[in-house]
């Protein structure tokens, strides 16, 4: 940029010099200061940019070139003018004088297209630079982009389920034998299967026969093969005993949805809104909701392969048969092709009789294999002598009878024998076939007894939590479990034991998966073995686990329940679990338990929570049986009959009504009894019912807010001093059951609730009775988005549908689909309620509004509800507290069929409101051309028309005050009719004067609008009662006056010169309100002959009024904040 700067102060200088120059040189003084500009953009352009070496290269050659023409330039100007000085009082002054006829007009052209050429070059430049730098921040812009797209795919991914059965995936393949397997990939049955579609391999086998890493030997084949087809969609499931809680068949299936998706790129809507809606509501998808979105993304892939792992230890409650339905259903969808293994187990089998089937079993071959692997482990004598490694070979493939696990145990107990002779002794006694799992697993606890007393007593802790856990256990929680110490009130760091230590003392039973989460047993067959033999190995293994979680429970840090602040202590989730489970199995000692929940600790209440959100049943009713309160609640007033419900738990809903659970209001004013409604479960909802809990129990809503105990976030009711929610529901007032059905929409709940009994009349705190909450579609109170509960947030209406739906062309079809399904649902609630024979059609609410009220609200409404009401004798006179009738509504709605009906069923056309207003007048306001036609034409006698309200305002003032587009002929039919354009109101207020004032007034139709009303003999002369301002002054303070509309005021009579009392003129007006237009300006000025410089009483010009409203300080958000300052320049411009 150096040599540009040169350029720049050259130019700068030469520019200077051309003051004052002849016209001649115009277009050369024009082009310097286009070069001066472009180097001031190139400047600014490398300053932010990064221009490459070809670019710096181009850019010192073109300013060379700037320098060589203006220094030819200069040298010029030097011979073709002088400079004088002349003198006089206050010194010299210079001036420069041009001699013309020495520059040829063909020099200057060839100076001045040296120029332009230059400037010329660098604008290319510039172009260039920007062209990068633009591409390069869409490259930016793009890869943020990205960033935030699988940002939002993992967050929904991960909503889906936390599951991974990648990281099992990776585990296996990384420790499996390179080359094993070989042989299933050769076999014409997997050939077969993989090359067509809606195939279903099963591969029973022995239990270690290796079935789970031939599983994962074809997870890789097929994602190698089909690595390059975005199309074909895998999806794999490594089921485990041990993981059964977790792995029901709505999450197995939620993982194959998760698979599935991963491929697709964006990710289906289908599974976005599926997403967003459960989240909004903090809640999970139904298993139907799994599987419906399940089928609509497998129909996004070409192909779908899905494989299953270790079918035999799957949930066998009917977990089993659930996964398996609906994975062939799938298949028959989508032709899936479906590969599974198992244990030969007879009635999994009879499920695959008609599918193609392959045995799994060790391959000799790949025995050896993995005995040559670990060869390389034995002592010296062993590696140096081929003999002796072809014995062990011989003697391992012929016991392992196809399985695996076996060469493994063999291996081990080989592994460290020191001498020939002890090998060989060990050779002759391993047991051929399955008889030598138990032998394997009996001599591997015996070395485990072998070793040193401490080591003895980690190793069987550590067995006895693996076998006896109710889940799997990871690395850090076990830590934590063998660091407690009874008695002791906190954990002790440093008696954390190292996790290789923990592994070591367990001679091989013992793993941990990848990446050091998960600690566990190496297989179902250690898991069967040592529950068998758990009375030899660990017979308290169950009272010690219950002694310990007790224990961890009582630390003094969990005295207030659990918080942050004591999450880092990791067995806490566990314990708070299933620390009953264990109790329930064994004889703990009682005044251990008995001490625990008797504490004023909090803990026994979460452990109750904890259990009802669980629905543990068993856990539940042994805690309520020794004393736990039932009505315990956590830190937004959930009980455990909440949660029970919220999670669906049916008998725990039974065991804790029978048990005398209250009905209490949360946080988001919900009942137990009023979740079963947003559950829409009916079976639920009939415990409470054969509870003999009133179906009517009532609520109030409360504002919560919340507040900071502790640490700790707990919730208050506004205008209450404690912190309480424990109420129980109920009273003479309040929200039903009946009253959330019929505001959410739900058909079902509102079926149910009135067939067994509900009252279609309760009343709300604000006298609003279901009926009323289902035409409207809302209730009194609270309003979202301020303070949310489940009353007023969008998400638990049926009307939610419409949120996930995107108005796109493809997805029209789906929003009129959902839209039909909306109004179906609530035409039946709607329906379910008038058809019942108690329901009181003429109830009014605390502000007087009955269901007619109601429906005529509606832009809507419908004719089928409104001969409903009346055929169940509505009063279609009633009158709400502003003495608006369902005629009045309906007027200004505008609907001329419910106007019809209204008027043929005997509603009165003058009954007038509170205000005196009539059906004529809000018609008017809505400005409806086809109601007032009916009105006018047919029942309305033209002094009704003419009528004024309470306030002296007619139906043109109505019409004209509105904030609807005024329509021409409404305008016209009303005076017409008699309605008088100079009507004054009780402010003095014509109906044109009111117009002119609007903000903005009359939009697209204002021109014919004002002539109409002067064609009706409206009165040009009008003036204010206040201040004497004229129409021309009230038009002034709308948002922009036209010379258009000025000139229709004019040539009808106003006088556009005319002075306020205060001697303002328009100008003023259009100052004061920051309306003025530089049009307007000149049409006043020079048309009309207002002075901008005219003063008011006060001696202030239009000038120094929009300069002081141009320095006030203004809300953020009022209309056109600068409309002042823009006013002010205007006026400046003028003068």
């Amino acid at each position: 940029m150096g040599d540009f700067i040169a350029v720049l102060e050259l130019v700068t200088k030469i520019r200077k010099r051309f003051v004052g120059a002849p016209s001649q040189f115009n277009d050369i003084s024009a082009e310097l200061r286009n070069l001066c500009n472009i180097i001031h953009d190139v400047d600014v352009m490398l300053s932010a940019c990064e221009s490459d070496a070809r670019q710096k290269a181009n850019l010192q050659e073109i300013a060379g070139s700037c320098h060589k023409v203006l220094v030819d330039l200069e040298q010029r100007l030097d011979k073709c003018s002088v400079l004088q000085s002349r003198g006089d009082s206050s010194g010299r002054i210079l001036k420069r004088f041009w001699e013309r006829l020495k520059w040829d007009p063909e020099d200057i052209r060839e100076v001045r297209d040296r120029i332009m050429s230059n400037v010329t070059l660098l604008n290319a430049i510039i172009g260039q630079i920007s062209s990068q730098a633009t591409l390069a921040t869409k490259k930016g812009i793009d890869r943020l982009n990205e960033r935030e797209d699988d940002r939002e795919r993992l967050i929904v991914l991960d909503w889906l389920t936390p599951i991974d059965f990648a990281i099992k995936q990776s585990e296996i393949t990384s420790e499996r034998q390179s080359g094993t397997g070989q042989w299933l990939l050769d076999s014409s049955e997997y050939k077969s299967w993989v090359e067509n579609e809606n195939q279903t391999l099963f591969c029973p086998g022995m239990p270690g026969a290796g079935k789970t890493t031939l599983t994962s030997i074809v997870i890789e084949h097929l994602t190698t093969l089909f690595q390059r087809d975005r199309n074909i969609g895998i999806a794999y499931l490594y089921i485990e005993y041990r993981r059964q809680a977790e792995q029901k068949a709505c999450d197995l299936l939620a993982s194959v949805l998760k698979q599935l998706a991963q491929s697709l790129s964006p990710l289906p809507e289908c599974l976005t809104s599926l997403c967003s809606v459960h989240k909004a509501r903090q809640t999970r998808p139904s298993f139907e909701e799994i599987l419906k979105t399940l089928r609509s993304l497998a129909g996004f892939h070409s192909r779908v392969f899905i494989l299953v792992d270790a079918l035999d230890e799957s949930r066998a409650d009917g977990a089993r048969e659930k996964l398996l339905t609906e994975l062939f259903n799938l298949q028959d969808a989508c032709g899936a092709n479906l590969f599974a293994t198992s244990r030969s187990i007879p009635e999994i089998s009879e499920v695959f009789v008609k599918s193609r089937t392959l045995e799994i079993r060790a391959n000799d071959a790949d025995v050896r294999k993995f005995i040559d692997s670990r060869i390389l482990n034995f002592k010296a004598f062993v590696r140096q002598s081929p003999e002796i490694q072809e014995q062990i070979r011989t003697k391992i493939v012929r016991s392992t009878q196809g399985m695996f696990l076996l060469a493994c145990f063999h291996l081990d107990a080989l592994q460290y024998k020191t001498s020939v002779k002890k090998l060989q002794i060990a050779l002759t006694k391993i047991p051929i076939g399955r008889d030598g799992y138990d032998s394997a697993y009996d001599d591997t606890m015996k070395r485990i007894e072998g070793q040193p007393s401490d080591h003895v007593e980690l190793a069987k802790q550590i067995l006895s939590w693996l076998t006896c856990a109710k889940r799997p256990l990871k690395t850090s929680e076990l830590q934590e479990a063998l660091a407690v110490e009874l008695g002791e009130l906190e954990l002790d760091e440093n008696n954390r034991p190292d996790v290789e230590d923990m592994i070591s003392v367990c001679a091989g039973l013992v793993t941990v998966d990848e990446g050091g989460d998960t600690i566990r047993l190496i297989h179902y067959t250690t898991q069967e073995y040592l529950e068998r033999t758990q009375s030899t190995w660990f017979p308290d293994a169950e009272t010690e686990i219950t002694s310990c979680c007790i224990t961890y429970l009582s630390f003094s840090t969990f005295e207030n329940g659990l918080r942050r602040s004591n999450r880092q202590l990791l067995l806490s989730d566990y314990a708070t679990r299933y620390w009953t489970h264990h109790a329930r199995l064994c004889s703990p000692d009682p005044s251990l338990i008995s001490s625990f929940l008797s504490s004023p600790s909090k803990m026994p209440g979460v452990c109750l929570l904890v259990a009802a959100q669980n629905g543990e049943e068993a856990s539940l009713s042994w805690l309520l049986d020794r004393g736990v309160d039932a009505n315990v609640c956590d830190e937004t007033w959930k009980t455990p009959l909440h949660h029970a419900v919220l999670n669906s738990w049916t008998r725990c809903v039974e065991l804790l009504l029978a048990r005398g659970a209250k009905i209490t209001t949360d946080v988001h004013n919900m009942t137990p009894f009023h979740y079963t409604v947003s559950k829409a479960s009916e079976e639920i909802a009939k415990c409470f019912v054969d509870a003999e809990i009133p179906i009517d129990v009532k609520l109030e809503r409360k504002t919560w807010q919340p507040v900071y105990q502790e640490g700790e976030m707990r919730y208050i009711a506004e205008n209450e001093t404690q912190v309480s929610g424990e109420e129980e529901a109920g009273g003479r007032k309040g929200l039903t059951a009946l009253h959330y059905a019929a505001v959410t929409g739900s058909r079902r709940m509102t079926k149910f609730l009135l067939d067994h009994g509900a009252d279609p009349n309760a009343v709300s705190g604000y006298g609003e009775t279901p009926l009323h909450l289902a035409l409207k579609r809302d209730l009194h109170g609270a309003k979202w988005p301020g303070a949310v509960d489940c009353w007023n947030d969008p998400v638990w209406r049926i009307e939610v549908g419409f949120e996930v739906v995107e108005l796109a062309s493809d997805s029209e079809d789906e929003h009129a689909w959902t839209g039909a399904y909306v109004e179906e649902h609530r035409f039946a609630v709607l329906n379910l309620l008038l058809d019942h024979a108690s329901t009181d059609v003429n109830a009014q609410d605390d502000s007087g509004a009955s269901p007619l009220h109601e429906v005529m609200n509606r832009n809507r409404a419908s004719s089928t509800i409104i001969n409903k009401l009346i055929e169940r004798k509505a009063n279609v006179s009633a009158r709400n507290q502003r003495g608006q009738t369902p005629l009045h509504l309906a007027c200004w709605t505008g609907n001329v069929g419910t106007v019809v009906t209204m008027l043929e069923n005997g509603a009165d056309i003058a009954d007038g409101d509170l205000e005196g207003l009539n059906a004529v007048h809000y018609a008017a306001r809505n400005s409806s051309m086809e109601v007032l036609l009916h009105l006018l034409a047919n029942v309305c006698p033209v002094a009704l028309a003419r009528r004024r309200d309470n306030r002296g305002r007619n139906a043109l003032h109505h019409l004209l005050s509105g904030k609807k587009q005024v329509d021409p002929a409404v305008v016209q039919h009303l005076i017409d009719n008699g309605v008088d354009a100079n009507d004054l109101d009780d402010m003095g207020m014509s109906p044109l004067a009111n117009y002119l004032s609007r903000f903005p007034p009359g939009h697209e139709h204002a021109q014919e609008v004002v002539r109409l009303l002067f064609q009706g003999g409206a009165d040009a002369s009008f003036r204010t009662r206040s201040g004497g301002l004229g129409l021309v002054h009230l038009y002034a303070r709308s948002r922009r006056p036209t010379v258009e509309l000025l000139t229709i005021l004019e040539s009808s009579g106003v006088n556009l010169q005319m002075e306020d009392d205060e001697n303002r003129t328009v100008l003023h007006h259009c100052a004061i309100s920051g309306t003025l237009t530089q049009e307007v300006l000149c049409f006043l000025c020079n048309q009309v002959g207002l002075s901008a410089r005219s003063r008011d009483v006060h001696g202030r010009t239009p000038r120094q009024y929009a300069a002081e409203a141009a320095k006030m300080e203004r809300h953020p958000h009022v209309f056109d904040p600068n409309r002042w300052s823009r006013t002010e320049k205007i006026l400046d411009s003028l003068v």
